[in-house]
């Protein structure tokens, strides 16, 4: 078991902010300061799947938890949500806060955001963590294929103001939750329930996925990091994204794999002191290392 030092008495603080970035709000936490960490999250997720990861990794680090276009406390425009628009809006997030290139984070759909981000500029992007990603093979939960279907977004409105106007500001029943969806899916009701929440969340849905699973297949534009180090971690007990698919990162010479035991989707909330330190060993090594095996991590 990999253990994380603990915080200091002098933690670095979190800040939440916002920059105009192409004429839309863009959110993020961030804390600490030197070289940057930038922390991507998944569908209908935002920067706040990073809280118990940003304070740690700070710790050395300049680190910035983004809420993507379309998510969290972000904008929700009308627009492109493709992977090449998201990577895109990354790069303009990078240049209105000065920054060069970061050390990117990726969980899930936003380790297709991260990878996208290195094929399309890949001087931004010096070392990359795909967490539980995305573009890795075509299987995916049958939740998402269906979310894919045109039928699913007016039936998803109706359900978002069921949520909604239920006590406790949209408390979801445990079993409710867990047949739907493996975490809290109150966490994000609200901004999918905002104006333009929905239609951003299918239009970002649609552009990876369809009803036979992920569209998107990164296999092919591999070779573009053969020369940047990879951190891979998964949870053998995805049930969103099949562990399996890690192995496609074999062919990754930089690659450095690690399967966490008895974890499911979110490595980074359900065994975060481990994600963290396996995290910030890969940022203390050189540039250029020899790839690591496959291993699991008890």
């Amino acid at each position: 078991m990999i253990s994380t030092p603990p915080l200091t008495a002098a933690a670095p603080q979190v800040r939440s902010a916002t920059v105009l970035v192409n004429g839309h709000r863009l959110h993020y936490r961030s804390a600490g300061s030197g070289p940057v960490v930038l922390l991507v999250h998944g569908i209908a997720g935002s920067g706040a799947t990073w809280k118990r990861l940003l304070q740690p990794l700070a710790q050395g680090h300049r680190v910035i938890a983004l809420d993507l276009l379309g998510h969290g406390l972000s904008a929700k425009p009308r627009g492109d949500y493709s992977l090449a628009g998201h990577a895109s809006v990354v790069r303009d997030f990078l240049d209105a806060l000065g920054i060069a290139d970061v050390s990117a984070v990726g969980h899930s759909y936003g380790g297709g955001v991260v990878m996208q981000l290195l094929y399309q500029y890949p001087e931004r992007v010096n070392r990359l963590v795909l967490i539980s990603s995305g573009g890795l093979g075509p299987e995916v939960t049958p939740l998402l294929r269906l979310a894919a279907v045109q039928v699913a977004e007016p039936l998803t409105r109706y359900v978002l103001r069921a949520a909604m106007a239920l006590p406790a500001g949209g408390r979801v029943p445990r079993r409710l939750r867990d047949a739907v969806w493996p975490r809290r899916i109150e966490d994000f009701l609200p901004a999918m329930a905002e104006p333009g929440g929905c239609a951003a969340f299918f239009n970002t849905v649609r552009g990876v996925i369809d009803f036979r699973g992920q569209r998107i297949d990164a296999t092919g534009r591999l070779p573009h990091v053969r020369d940047t180090p990879v951190l891979a971690i998964w949870g053998d007990a995805d049930r969103i994204l099949p562990v399996a698919h890690i192995r496609t990162l074999e062919a990754v010479a930089t690659a450095q794999l690690h399967v966490l035991p008895r974890v499911g989707h979110f490595p980074h909330e359900e065994r975060a002191e481990e994600v963290t330190a396996l995290i910030q060993d890969f940022l203390a090594q050189p540039r250029r290392r020899p790839a690591r095996p496959l291993h699991a991590t008890a």
